[in-house]
């Protein structure tokens, strides 16, 4: 998939959810609703890891799925690409920039 199919499509998503949020539907509510969507998503992918390391007490140890690792890290992703998107941002552009400062950081450090 191309990285404007992408963006297609998660415009579509986030139409389709702020349609469900009733009157709380201006920006600065979207933009906050989905930073703490983000954040959710995040301790979802926190507690993946304690299972991941077996630091999850038994009883919840015993519940753990094979792929929830990968399942949340998805799920982070796709909530911060979605805000990006509601924000008007250009993934490839967002990425791009970000994977560069990273390289030229890096880069400086050798």
């Amino acid at each position: 998939m191309q990285i404007k199919e992408l963006e297609k499509w998660i415009d579509e998503i986030n139409f389709l959810v702020s349609k469900n949020f009733g009157d709380k539907n201006d920006e600065a509510s979207l933009t906050v609703r989905m930073v703490l969507k983000i954040g959710e998503e995040f301790g979802e992918l926190s507690e993946a890891a304690l299972f991941e390391m077996g630091s999850q007490r038994k009883s919840k140890q015993d519940k753990f799925e094979q792929d929830l690792f990968k399942k949340e890290l998805a799920d982070v992703i796709v909530s911060a690409l979605t805000l990006a998107r509601y924000k008007g941002y250009s993934l490839e552009e967002l990425l791009v920039d970000k994977l560069r400062y990273v390289q030229e950081r890096f880069e400086q450090e050798k």
